[in-house]
């Protein structure tokens, strides 16, 4: 598999076969510090694998509760988007799409939290049990409002300076 014309190595995210809620088959990344009134990108690569049209991103850092937003693997669109969220999809060739989100932090959370989940329809996790999967790579959540490249990230955060402002990236998952 490529992303811009560079080889990656994906993870294959999975639902367990016989399991109808999608929520339930996610990839979290907990106790993340969240600063109100912090703007911050959710970005992830996306690509449809089996049975699963759609790339579900759940957000526990723009408020205190969980708010979702669909992208549609299948035709490169943004699906149901919740009001906090401003989403793009852009394609990056070979059948893959970079997600994006962007949302304010509006509350000072220790425990931060994004669910990545793969979806069989836009607007809920609700799915049949047939173990669809969707391939996933290069998550990362970056404080700022510019959306950067993708920043490969260890056991701290990276920091890059992208027209002028300060981008810190705070995860990925290939570590």
């Amino acid at each position: 598999n490529t992303t811009n014309a560079t080889p990656i190595t994906a993870d294959k995210l999975t639902q367990n076969s016989g399991q109808t809620v999608g929520g339930l088959s996610n990839l979290r990344t907990l106790s993340l510090s969240i600063t109100s009134g912090t703007n911050y990108i959710i970005s992830i690569h996306a690509k449809i694998s089996e049975n699963r049209n759609y790339l579900g991103v759940a957000d526990h850092i723009s408020n205190a509760g969980f708010n979702k937003t669909w992208f549609n693997l299948s035709n490169g669109t943004v699906g149901t988007t919740h009001s906090s969220h401003t989403a793009k999809i852009k394609d990056e060739g070979n059948g893959w799409y970079r997600c994006s989100i962007s949302v304010a932090a509006t509350a000072t959370i220790s425990d931060g939290l994004i669910q990545i989940v793969p979806a069989e329809t836009d607007g809920t996790f609700t799915v049949t049990g047939n173990g669809g999967s969707i391939f996933i790579w290069g998550a990362q959540l970056n404080e700022g409002t510019i959306f950067t490249p993708y920043i490969k990230t260890g056991a701290s955060a990276s920091t890059t300076i992208e027209r002028g402002e300060v981008s810190k990236s705070y995860f990925d998952l290939q570590g």
